[in-house]
């Protein structure tokens, strides 16, 4: 006859229940095993007491101190689904199991990015090329922690400062010089500029001078004056580009060519009909010696950069050169490499600097007007991208990156809200604003993302009361939104960041170091990573 009661040795202690609540219960391998009047269970007593605790409850919870885990594997076993668990506790799994997800898809991607796929063009005809393909990636394009790798990286790193600072500095006035004289000329031979004859000798003596050889006369009577204007001997135009000079030409015939004078050499000074000693006299009229004309010359006065940036440009572009042969020469997968927007990036400002380079080699005076050769000199700055390359190397740039690729629709939705709060408070303040304040609502947009993201520059003020309100709300409004938006990042970032730093992350990333392998054995062959 069968007892009504089930004693149950569970690790080592005893419990008895009643054989009719197990029956009774959901069907399960409990239910199964309890047919006996006896049964030794050698399961983990605390979660095993939290499933003997359904069959008498009805309840299904998870014990505080067990891992979400090892409870979803202990209801595996005992057949139970985990959608019996009480709402509080499925709250719990649910958290967890989004948790290991998102870990898991960050290895994933992790090993995305680590991923070496040989390519089309493997070299598997000789082994000691394909060993030095293997060799080369592993320093220019892998992220091991190899001492070479990481000298390699901070070359780069420096490297890519460095090109940024050129092309920034380059438009900073600090670091520009004055055309020399010789430079002058050629310019003006080159735009076949009036008056380069009267001026080449004198500019040709003082080739390697940045200092004009024509000198502001001392003598306030060499002064001209044309058309009621006072005219100096050198004076700029509006952007200092050019300088406009007065120079005497004594046209004599005794003279084999007209010889230049600078002003204040001319021994004969200009008669006047008047002189400045008189207060009340009018400005006097210059007279010129007979055979001695005035010519008005404009001369060139750019400023190009100065040598140390071309020097320091040159060796990047030397630098940047070598590292895109070396990465073309060793990458697993050309067709992979260049679906990166970076490397493209890479490519484009390369191209732009050879470009540069040759149009100044050929046409030399393109380089001291900014047209459209100072956009080729910009594109390079596209190569500042390489930074995110850069970051990839580093764990907390990876979070930060694939935190942001998940994260994509909340980013969206963020953006929605900003979108709808700048459309909404920009023509409100708009109505209640004068012209003179808001000209236009898309002036009201800056104002509103501005004021939102509490910037706050303080350019468009609002003067009316209602204006002051809707300022106010639209601040508030805007705390509120990022107040509630920016944790779901943050958490999700510091996440994966305290993982990244656990030892199970280390370890792979050791184990992931020793893909780069090549093995010579024929029958090893599909292993090889190269």
């Amino acid at each position: 006859m069968t007892s009504s009661s089930i004693s149950l040795t569970v690790s080592g202690n005893t419990i008895t229940v009643d054989r009719q609540m197990i029956e009774d219960g959901p069907e399960s391998k409990l239910s199964q095993i309890c047919e006996k009047d006896s049964v030794n269970i050698t399961r983990p007593a605390e979660m095993f007491l939290s499933i003997l605790a359904f069959y008498q409850t009805g309840q299904l919870h998870m014990p505080v101190s067990a891992c979400p885990a090892a409870f979803l594997e202990e209801l595996t076993f005992w057949e139970i689904s985990p959608d019996l668990l009480s709402q509080c506790c499925k709250n719990r799994l649910q958290a967890f199991l989004d948790e290991q997800e998102t870990l898991e898809s960050f290895r994933e991607s992790q090993r995305r990015l680590d991923n070496i796929t040989p390519s089309k063009i493997s070299f598997g005809f000789c082994t000691k090329l394909r060993s030095f393909r293997a060799n080369i990636w592993s320093v220019t394009g892998s992220n091991n922690s190899f001492l070479l790798t990481r000298l390699y990286f901070l070359l780069s790193t420096l490297m890519v400062v460095t090109s940024i600072f050129v092309v920034a500095y380059g438009t900073d006035s600090s670091f520009l010089r004055p055309m020399t004289n010789c430079e002058r000329l050629d310019f003006m031979k080159v735009r076949n500029m009036e008056g380069t004859d009267v001026v080449e000798e004198t500019l040709s003596n003082h080739c390697n001078s940045s200092e004009l050889p024509f000198k502001r006369s001392r003598s306030r009577r060499s002064l001209g004056y044309e058309s009621g204007k006072e005219i100096d001997d050198a004076e700029s135009n509006e952007n200092g580009d050019y300088i406009f000079i007065d120079i005497l030409i004594n046209s004599n015939s005794t003279l084999k060519r007209n010889k230049v004078f600078p002003l204040e050499r001319v021994s004969t000074p200009l008669s006047f009909k008047n002189t400045y000693d008189e207060p009340d006299s009018p400005k006097p009229t210059p007279t010129l010696d007979p055979g001695v004309t005035k010519k008005r010359v404009k001369i060139p006065n750019m400023r190009v950069r100065m040598a140390t940036l071309v020097v320091l440009e040159s060796i990047t572009i030397v630098f940047f050169t070598i590292d895109f042969i070396l990465r073309m020469f060793s990458c697993p997968c050309l067709l992979r490499y260049f679906t990166c927007f970076i490397n493209i990036s890479d490519a484009v400002a390369l191209i732009a600097s050879y470009v540069n380079g040759i149009i100044i080699l050929h046409n030399a005076h393109e380089q001291y007007e900014n047209d459209w050769f100072k956009v080729l000199e910009y594109i390079q700055i596209i190569r500042a991208l390489r930074l995110f390359r850069i970051a990839s190397r580093v764990k907390a740039g990876r979070v930060l990156w694939y935190t942001m690729r998940a994260n994509i629709h909340d980013l969206f939705i963020l953006v929605l809200f900003i979108a709808c709060g700048m459309c909404t408070f920009a023509s409100i303040l708009y109505l209640s604003e004068g012209r003179e304040i808001v000209e236009s609502i898309p002036v009201g947009w800056y104002w509103a993302v501005v004021t939102m993201t509490t910037v706050g520059y303080g350019d468009i003020t609002p003067q009316t009361p209602v204006g002051r309100l809707i300022a106010c709300i639209c601040s508030v409004s805007g705390l509120l939104l990022f107040a509630l938006t920016v944790p779901l990042f943050a958490n999700h970032f510091i996440k994966l960041y305290s993982y990244v730093y656990t030892p199970i992350y280390k370890k792979n990333t050791n184990a992931s170091e020793n893909v780069i392998e090549i093995i010579d054995s024929d029958t090893h062959r599909k292993n090889e990573t190269i």
